[in-house]
């Protein structure tokens, strides 16, 4: 009987074709799971506990929502993009009202200060989908830093810790 470990080290039997069934199952229902079903199974384990030791458990819950609350995006970080777009739609307002009346114009110092409130707003996170195109366009994959792997992999964490925590109870 021949066995290997792979994946985080489950032995697998190559001569029995049912092990090949089961792992096809196991990696259909991964592949459904939500992407926050850690913090979900979380949640719920939590509750079970409170439920089962209501005063041993409240350090415990009190712990884990600390432990959620900070490894979600702050406010700032998930408004950054929204008050971005919201300065490049008042300027595009501006511009258009402008475009329409003879005579009158926005001085390069008023659009200066209102491309630098929209660049402010836009800086505050780089979008995950920009760090991954910075991370695609490396010719050499091993070139690609630990320290933009890290970002970008908290970054993920962070929009899922938030994705997690708007939809719980759903």
């Amino acid at each position: 009987m021949r066995r290997a470990r792979v994946a985080g080290k489950i032995p697998l039997n190559y001569s029995d074709p049912s092990q090949l069934y089961r792992s096809e199952q196991l990696l259909t229902r991964l592949g459904q799971l939500s992407p926050d079903w850690n913090l979900a199974y979380s949640r719920k384990l939590t509750e079970q506990v409170q439920g089962l030791w209501p005063e041993q458990a409240k350090l415990l819950a009190q712990q884990w929502q600390q432990q959620i609350s900070a490894s979600a995006l702050s406010d700032d970080a998930m408004n950054g993009w929204h008050e971005g777009m919201l300065k490049l739609q008042e300027m595009t307002t501006q511009l258009n009202a402008l475009d329409g009346q003879k005579g009158k114009y926005i001085t390069v110092s008023e659009l200066k200060s209102q491309v630098f409130a929209a660049t402010q707003a836009f800086s505050k996170t780089v979008p995950v989908e920009e760090q991954l195109r910075r991370m695609s366009i490396e010719e050499n994959p091993e070139m690609i830093t630990s320290a933009q792997k890290m970002q970008t992999e908290q970054h993920l964490k962070q929009l899922i810790t938030n994705y997690s925590m708007l939809t719980a109870g759903q």
